[in-house]
């Protein structure tokens, strides 16, 4: 994940990076998951730049990375939930659009568990095969992580 995720703000010179798109784990129901806000959109018959795209592909905090500079420069806001969008959207009008990327996670890289007591939900867009799961980047981590 950080190896991937901080190669995107070296390499092309963006401001932060976020996943638009990751696979969930649902500890309760033993079922995995693949989530994407852009697909989510368009299935919805939203563009990229309706109000609910945007939240879902910048405002899960587990998702990104971003340049320490501007973390000092734009504080989070004290705020419980929906500080990580408030960031987010202020380094994109100060700026510009292009200076957070969205990095299409579809090797695995990143798995954000739902365990019923997360403060948001997911909005999956299709289940995925134990043998999907298998195959993905985090199924290389020791065990000891991964359960």
């Amino acid at each position: 994940y950080l190896s991937t995720m901080v190669a995107q703000l070296a390499d092309k010179a963006f401001r932060a990076v976020t996943l638009s798109s990751w696979f969930t784990f649902e500890t309760r129901r033993s079922r995995w998951n693949f989530c994407d806000a852009i697909a989510w959109g368009w299935r919805k018959g939203l563009d990229g730049n309706a109000t609910q795209v945007r939240n879902w592909a910048f405002g899960y905090g587990f998702s990104y990375v971003h340049r320490r500079l501007d973390l000092m420069d734009t504080p989070y806001d004290n705020i419980n939930m929906g500080e990580d969008f408030n960031f987010f959207s202020r380094l994109l009008a100060k700026h510009g659009q292009k200076c957070i990327a969205l990095f299409h996670d579809e090797f695995g890289i990143c798995l954000h568990n739902q365990h019923g007591e997360n403060t948001s939900n997911t909005f999956p867009i299709r289940e995925v095969t134990l043998a999907e799961a298998k195959d993905l980047d985090i199924a290389d981590l020791p065990g000891s992580v991964t359960q």
